[in-house]
Order: C-alpha cells, then sequence, then structure tokens
C-alpha cells in the first residue's frame, strides 16, 4: 500500500510539472507569434507634407481628474490664440472622451510597458518584449522600414515622424509611483528625439524614483528633451540633478492649469443652484468654505498600511468641518474634481457628510462637471481646505485663500510646490495627514482664516506673475514653430468663452 501511495504521488508530482512545462511552452509560443507578427513589415505610408502644424500632446488626459484635463484645456486655448492653423493630436487614455472634450483627434496611448514586479514570469517577459519591439520598431523605421507592431504602436510610430513638436502637458507621472504612465509616455519622447523631432515638457512635477530602473529609464527620457518646466521650487530640480539630467533647459514656473480661464459667475451660480436648491431662496451665505478629497490617494499609499482606506484622512477633515460650523458658522461646499470608478471624491465627501454633526450646513456637489465650472464654483467660496492639488491651483488662481493638506510623499512634493510658488507657506499644512491630529491642523486652519484678507490681496498681485511663468513652455514651443514656418499667422479672433460641458474648436 505504501508503495502504491508513493507511486500515485510521484505520477502527480510527474502531472503538475508537465503541466508547469506545457503552460511555459505556450507562453513561450505566444511571445514568439506576437514578435514574429510584431515584426512583419508592411507597406510605407507617406507621411504629411506641409499642411497645418501638428503638436502632439502628450500627458494624463481622460474626463475623470479634471485637474489634468484643466493643463491640457489651458495649452490648447494659449496655442490657438498664438497659431491660426493648427491641428492638434492627443495621446489619451480614452480617443472617445477625449475627442468629444477637446475636439481634437485623439490617438490611444502607449501601454504595455511597465509591470509589477510581482507579476507572473510569463508577463515580466512580455512587458520587456514589447518595449524590446517597440526600439527595434523605431530604428527599424529610421532606415524606412515600417513594421506591423500592435495598434497603438503603429499610431505612434505613424504619427511622431509627420509631426512638429511632442508637447508634454503636466501631470505628475513620471515617478515610480505611476509605471504605467512613466514608461508610456517615455517612450513617446524617445520616439520623438529618435526623429528629431523637438519635445517641451510643461509643468512638471519629478519623482519620487524608488528604484534603479525607473531612475535609468527617466534619466535617459528626460535627457531628450529641450526644454523642462517645473511646478515647484527646488525639490523637483534636484531631483533632475540627482538623476543626472543635464541636457535640456531647467525652468521653475508653475502649473499650466493656473490661467484657465473659468466660467462666468451667472454659470457658477446656476450650476450651484442646481445641486442645492435653498441656496437659491436665501442666496450665498455668509462665509462659505470650499472642502475638497482626494479619492485616488489611496492609490499613492502604502496598501499594507493599517490605513490604506483613508480612515484617519476623512476622520480629520470631519473634524474641521464641525468645527467650521460651529466656530465660523461656516456653509461647506464639497466639491470633486476627480470622477473615476476607484477615485472618485464623491465617495469620500458621502463618508465625511455621515461623521459630521451637522449635515444640513453641507452642500455636497454630485454632479460631473468640467475644470472650468469647477474653478467657477470654488471662484464663489470664501476659503479653500483641500487634499486634491488641482482643487487647491484653482482656489488659488480665482484668488480664493487656501489650505492644501496632503498625505505621501508625491501628494505633499506637489502641495508644497504650490504654496511656495504663491510665497504663501501657511497656506500648506507640513504634516502628513495620516499622522495628523485634528487639533493641530485646527490651529493651522485657524491661523490661514484669520489673515484670508490678506492672503486674498497677495493672491491678487502673485497669481498675474505665476500665470506669466507658466507660459514660458507655450512660449518656447511656439517659437519653434514659428522658425520653421515664418508664415504662421495669428487668429483674427480668441473665443476664450469656455462652455460647462467642453472645450475645444468643433
Amino acid at each position: 500500500m505504501l508503495a502504491s501511495a508513493a507511486l500515485e504521488s510521484e505520477c502527480e508530482s510527474r502531472m503538475v510539472k508537465c503541466a508547469w512545462l506545457q503552460t511555459k511552452l505556450r507562453s513561450l509560443l505566444r511571445l514568439i507569434t506576437l514578435a514574429v507578427r510584431a515584426l512583419t513589415p508592411l507597406r510605407p505610408v507617406r507621411y504629411r507634407s506641409g499642411g497645418p502644424t501638428i503638436i502632439v500632446l502628450g500627458g494624463y488626459h481622460t474626463h475623470t481628474n479634471t485637474g489634468d484635463d484643466a493643463m491640457a484645456q489651458a495649452q490648447i486655448l494659449r496655442l490657438h490664440a498664438q497659431i491660426d492653423s493648427l491641428e492638434i493630436v492627443m495621446v489619451s487614455q480614452d480617443i472617445n472622451k477625449t475627442g468629444v472634450l477637446y475636439g481634437t483627434r485623439s490617438v490611444p496611448a502607449l501601454s504595455g510597458f511597465a509591470i509589477s514586479k510581482k507579476a507572473r514570469f510569463h508577463k515580466r517577459i512580455l512587458a520587456r518584449s514589447r518595449r524590446l519591439a517597440f526600439l527595434v520598431g523605431i530604428g527599424a523605421q529610421r532606415l524606412g522600414l515600417r513594421l506591423r507592431l500592435w495598434d497603438s504602436a503603429r499610431i505612434i510610430l505613424d504619427e511622431i515622424p509627420s509631426c512638429d513638436l511632442v508637447l508634454a502637458v503636466g501631470g505628475g507621472y513620471l515617478n515610480s509611483l505611476m509605471p504605467t504612465a512613466l514608461y508610456s509616455h517615455g517612450m513617446v519622447y524617445l520616439t520623438a528625439r529618435a526623429f528629431r523631432v523637438p519635445v517641451v515638457l510643461s509643468g512638471q512635477t519629478i519623482g519620487p524614483l524608488n528604484n534603479r530602473r525607473d531612475s535609468r529609464y527617466a534619466r535617459r527620457v528626460l535627457s531628450k528633451a529641450q526644454l523642462i518646466t517645473l511646478r515647484d521650487i527646488g525639490t523637483s530640480r534636484s531631483r533632475l540633478h540627482a538623476l543626472g539630467v543635464r541636457g535640456p533647459v531647467v525652468l521653475e514656473t508653475a502649473d499650466d492649469a493656473i490661467d484657465l480661464p473659468a466660467v462666468s459667475k451667472d454659470q457658477a451660480l446656476s450650476a450651484l443652484y442646481k445641486e442645492e436648491g435653498s441656496l437659491q431662496e436665501h442666496g450665498l451665505p455668509e462665509l462659505l468654505v470650499a472642502m475638497n478629497l482626494k479619492g485616488s490617494l489611496r492609490l499613492y499609499k502604502d496598501p499594507t498600511a493599517k490605513d490604506s482606506e483613508l480612515d484617519h484622512e476623512i476622520e480629520v477633515m470631519a473634524g474641521l468641518a464641525d468645527r467650521l460650523i460651529d466656530h465660523y458658522g461656516a456653509t461647506l461646499l464639497l466639491i470633486p474634481t476627480g470622477y473615476g470608478v476607484t477615485t472618485d471624491d464623491r465617495d469620500l465627501h458621502r463618508r465625511l457628510v455621515s461623521m459630521v454633526r451637522s449635515p444640513e450646513s453641507i452642500v455636497p456637489i454630485t454632479g460631473e462637471y468640467t475644470a472650468p465650472l469647477l474653478k467657477g464654483l470654488i471662484a464663489l467660496c470664501d476659503f479653500a481646505v483641500g487634499i486634491r492639488y488641482h482643487f487647491c491651483v484653482f482656489a488659488a488662481s480665482s484668488t480664493v485663500p487656501f489650505l492644501g493638506m496632503a498625505s505621501g510623499i508625491y501628494q505633499r512634493t506637489k502641495l508644497k510646490g504650490l504654496a511656495d510658488l504663491c510665497d504663501l507657506p501657511d497656506a500648506y499644512y507640513p504634516e502628513d495627514l495620516a499622522t495628523a491630529d485634528v487639533g493641530s491642523v485646527w490651529k493651522h486652519l485657524v491661523s490661514c482664516m484669520s489673515i484670508r484678507e490678506t492672503t486674498k490681496a497677495h493672491l491678487l498681485a502673485r497669481i498675474p506673475v505665476l500665470v506669466r511663468r507658466s507660459q514660458k513652455s507655450t512660449d518656447h514651443a511656439i517659437g519653434i514653430l514659428r522658425a520653421k514656418y515664418p508664415d504662421l499667422v495669428h487668429p483674427e479672433r480668441v473665443d476664450t468663452d469656455l462652455p460647462a460641458t467642453g472645450l475645444g474648436r468643433r
């Protein structure tokens, strides 16, 4: 009986090994098939010759994050204000939504280049193979051989050589926290430089980069740019220096969205009254405070941490809400700027409302609105307290005194950078909100509230300076295009009225 059991165990072990070997062979065969198909030559295409200037905007453009959309919207308005005959091609995660929102042609972003270290063996091999295949495709195309590759790669390699400029609109995707974006957009910039297309990176936050592989890749990518403008003081520049990036001109300017026009006050009031009808009857309260929680913050925290679901951050904000209502008699306006399935600010806002003592003093914005309208809503307020970076940018650029609070090094870099650029050190709470005591935060908030009139006057003088600085990337891009096309003309009329539901030249 023992011999029979041993024989059965050995047979099971062999079956497991055979199954494992079959899985590896299937993965290898699939990889070989994909490689053969990807490296199959196609007929050459005829690139654009003459015609309107094409700019490919790289970045994080989807309708689920109005802050990322706001940067691109601001750049599009600037570009169309200076060049009449201009075609803009957007690189996007969602080409259908991007096309509707911006009124531009859109192409799919590259994907599949980055993979988690915990991923299975065949997925890691596939990601490395895709990177290698794409680089081979670049080299082949420079020699006049157009390889099949896969759809998004093929489209990018058809678009980039025929455009005049790659303008990478800001964001915080050049870090190890978002490797998919780092490697995807980095490949676009490497492609551009391979075909001698200028690259301008605008309104960037650099890092953190937590491993050697990401650091080497970021150094290679960023060194190919002509110009990099940053949206903080000191931190991103020092990270570039530590990486060994030496080639591009580096300027500390401001976020691209800082000069995005807001909708009119009437449009903002109409949206507010639609959300809360009682306000229309009684008018705006004496003190209206905008508040915001960041639904995507959990993505940047350690998933093994005890509070990866932001319970402590919500408790602190609920405590601040209670004290603002009790101490100042304030009405609170909860304004979301992110609507993603797993990153929706409104989910956290609902939790906050359920925790406060006076929910009747809170008006949660529940609709999905574009950046110009959200900026208009914040402009109605007397003060702003928030965690999302662009929520605070919208407040600052509307000269609404604000206090930014952050959890995690990535978010803290951005909000401290905004406070430094505005020359308002008190507009940033310096401790990590994940461990902050509500009493300490409240003391800081009271200090900011006490000087809000002085802060507003300071912002009135400071924001025009930051607007001019934020336009340096646009000016540089326009200079490149005008050097190539001396006959480019200004448009006779620039329409800067933004609809509440979208933006773009239809």
